[in-house]
């Protein structure tokens, strides 16, 4: 949405960088996803050790729906940051709106309201359609021993704690990941702008990062 909302701007871009935006951001995306992820592993880890039921899938569509309302509403934040501001939406962005609320509207004002509400009705509507045809809200318990249940939910919790990180080494990932081309409006399209609001939380709760 990003790329084609300022398609104007990538003016001598061609087909092959605007492919590699996706490539670069790839562990962005992953990362931000392992962030959404957690809740949903943990309450399944959980429920599977539960014997009867467990917990009605319903919640999972709430949080899933929460989730495509968040993502959408960024999305359209996030343009009309960059359109006033020339920077992608982050952590500071929030921290201006609530120190100088009237300095941010008023720096807003020309956004176009309407367009960017048609883009967040269509986000919101693409997502939830997707989401009831791409996963499966039932948290169906595989049958196994408690000795694979409890070695499989380590290897889940595992493998969703370095796609958060994005990577295997002390420093987890930053920005510079997204970081390919000398066109600055390629390397603003490759990072997850959902990742952007979670980098500060995730230096300050992540016990490998060094001081």
């Amino acid at each position: 949405m990003f790329e084609v909302y300022f398609y104007t701007k990538l003016k001598g871009a061609n087909f092959l960088d605007i492919v590699k935006t996706f490539i670069y951001g790839v562990r962005m995306d992953a990362s931000a996803t392992a962030y959404i992820a957690v809740i949903p592993l943990l309450i399944f880890i959980v429920n599977w050790f539960v014997k009867g039921k467990g917990i009605n899938p319903i919640w999972l569509k709430i949080y899933t729906w929460f989730c495509v309302f968040c993502i959408s509403l960024i999305a359209v934040v996030d343009l009309g940051i960059f359109v006033e501001w020339g920077a992608k939406v982050n952590f500071r962005a929030f921290d201006t709106l609530y120190n100088s609320p009237a300095e941010s509207m008023s720096s807003t004002a020309s956004s176009p309201i309407f367009l960017h509400l048609s883009i967040m009705l269509f986000l919101l509507v693409a997502g939830v359609l997707l989401s009831l045809h791409v996963l499966d809200h039932k948290f169906v318990k595989p049958r196994v021993t408690t000795k694979a249940k409890i070695m499989l939910s380590l290897l889940l919790i595992a493998v969703n704690f370095l796609l958060l990180r994005g990577t295997i080494t002390p420093s987890p990932i930053n920005q510079s990941a997204g970081y390919f081309s000398d066109n600055q409006i390629l390397d603003l399209a490759a990072q997850n702008t959902e990742w952007n609001l979670l980098i500060i939380p995730s230096r300050i709760c992540d016990p490998l990062q060094p001081l």
